[in-house]
C-alpha cells in the first residue's frame, strides 16, 4: 500500500513539474510603483517592470485606485502590449484631475500586471508625492 502511494506521489510531482509553470519562475514582474500629483491635480502612476523572455506578448495592467470617497479599477491598456523586448521597462498612466474633483484625493494605488490574463505580480504605492 505504501509503494502504491509513493508511485502515485512521484507521478503527480512529475506531472506538476513538466506541465505546470511554477509561480516562482515569473517572466514578468513589477520592480517599483511611484505616484505623483501633478500641478493640474491629475495623478501620474509610474510602473517600472521587467520581462525576462526575449519577446513578451499579452501584457496588461490593472490599477486599483483608492480615493477618499471611492475605489476605482482601471485596466490599461484596453488591448494588450505585444512585442516587448526582454529587459527593464516603464509605463506611465495618467489619472485625470476630474477623479480628484469627484472622489477626493488619491490615497493608494495597487498595480497588477498580467500576461495572457494570468496574474504575474503586484505592487503598491501609498505615498503620493507632489511634483
Amino acid at each position: 500500500m505504501k509503494i502504491k502511494y509513493a508511485i502515485l506521489s512521484v507521478c503527480l510531482i512529475t506531472f506538476l513539474a513538466l506541465f505546470l509553470k511554477p509561480a516562482f519562475a515569473e517572466d514578468v514582474g513589477i520592480d517599483k510603483v511611484q505616484c505623483y500629483q501633478e500641478k493640474d491635480d491629475s495623478y501620474t502612476v509610474i510602473v517600472s517592470y521587467r520581462t525576462s523572455e526575449k519577446w513578451t506578448d499579452g501584457i496588461k495592467f490593472t490599477l486599483k485606485c483608492v480615493f477618499r470617497d471611492e475605489e476605482i479599477i482601471f485596466k490599461y491598456p484596453h488591448g494588450k502590449f505585444i512585442n516587448i523586448a526582454g529587459g527593464d521597462h516603464r509605463e506611465e498612466v495618467v489619472i485625470d484631475s476630474n477623479y480628484k474633483k469627484r472622489y477626493g484625493p488619491l490615497k493608494t494605488v495597487s498595480v497588477s500586471i498580467y500576461k495572457d490574463n494570468q496574474l504575474m505580480d503586484t505592487g503598491d504605492c501609498s505615498l503620493i508625492r507632489r511634483r
